[in-house]
């Protein structure tokens, strides 16, 4: 085994579409800490702490995509039907979830977190459906790395810097927070259905 040109490409640009992935994933909570003060950012981390379960569900079915595109690819069959299949799942979990959060979103932060969040509630359903997106948003990128794809990574990094641009500069309150990350993640989405229409 040896570390030659190819594999260490190949790495690099993994680690950059994992670090932009993550970024698009966590940094509204740091950009929160940065701008606002204690109390608001408690707030702010309790509803998107639980917003966040909405993504999983398009992240551990990403984990699940992964080594299905690689074997296929070894066996020279069709990649696109198990991404299909993978997304139509994702979009009915986690259309699921933003509902109940919706619906019930002084239940969820009453019970699980404590009443002194509950200010928070009124977020709960935006942040998760934000998260769904982003859930989308890690399922396509690691369809892409498995094809060894790596234009995606250009899309997360531009998303990730609008968002700290944006934010830096627009932070009067969490739904300006909140617009900013669906304008990122639903840009992100955009760009790599795009990336997906000539792959």
């Amino acid at each position: 085994f040896s570390f030659d040109e190819h594999f260490l490409s190949h790495a690099f640009w993994m680690f950059l579409g994992f670090l932009a992935l993550h970024t698009l994933w966590n940094a509204d909570v740091l950009l929160v800490e940065r701008y606002f003060t204690a109390y608001e950012t408690g707030i702010f981390s309790a509803f998107a702490t639980l917003g966040k379960a909405v993504s999983l569900f398009g992240i551990l079915l990403a984990g699940v995509l992964f080594p299905v595109v690689v074997r296929r690819i070894e066996e020279g069959r069709e990649t696109h039907k198990p991404l299909w299949a993978c997304m139509g799942l994702t979009v009915g979990l986690s259309l699921a979830a933003t509902v109940v959060l919706w619906i019930f979103p002084r239940s969820f932060m009453g019970v699980l977190l404590g009443e002194q969040y509950l200010e928070g509630a009124r977020y709960l359903g935006y942040y998760g459906g934000i998260m769904g997106l982003v859930g989308l948003v890690f399922l396509l990128s690691y369809f892409f790395m498995a094809r060894g794809r790596f234009s995606f990574v250009y899309v997360l990094l531009g998303a990730g810097v609008l968002e700290l641009l944006l934010v830096a500069r627009f932070h009067e309150s969490f739904q300006q927070v909140l617009l900013i990350l669906f304008l990122a993640a639903a840009g992100a989405l955009a760009g790599l259905f795009l990336l997906l229409r000539y792959d």
